[in-house]
């Protein structure tokens, strides 16, 4: 994780597309990386005065976005896991957003935790 961090600092300040970033973050990790380790990120830009999000998906469960009229999206965008093919290509999406509308991002903590108790409770059964 802290490997991912000063990547993805590193190539912030690049001012690369997001798209970009992802890339050449993701060819960092896979230098000197061990086979097993990977990290799944959604990393996105928000400009608030313009109301507009622009995002990258590399692996992560989607982000969603609930509309102030209750319509929900997955913010799906193409992209494996960092660290595990030096030649991966990542997708680049923008949202428009309107007032009252929310984000919401989720570590894949909570789905893992959901599936573990699913394993759990079956097993008790």
């Amino acid at each position: 994780m802290a490997a991912f961090r000063a990547s993805l600092i590193a190539e912030i300040r690049n001012n690369y597309a997001l798209h970009v970033i992802m890339q050449k973050t993701n060819r960092l990790l896979c230098e000197g990386n061990e086979e097993t380790r990977f990290v799944t990120a959604i990393y996105g830009v928000l400009d608030a005065k313009s109301r507009v999000f622009t995002f990258s998906n590399a692996g992560h469960d989607p982000g969603i976005l609930r509309r102030a009229d209750g319509t929900v999206i997955l913010l799906n965008a193409l992209g494996t896991a960092l660290g595990i093919f030096a030649d991966a290509s990542y997708e680049e999406r923008v949202i428009g957003l309107s007032s009252g509308d929310i984000l919401l991002f989720y570590t894949d903590g909570v789905t893992e935790t959901r599936m573990l108790r699913g394993r759990c409770s079956r097993s008790i059964i």
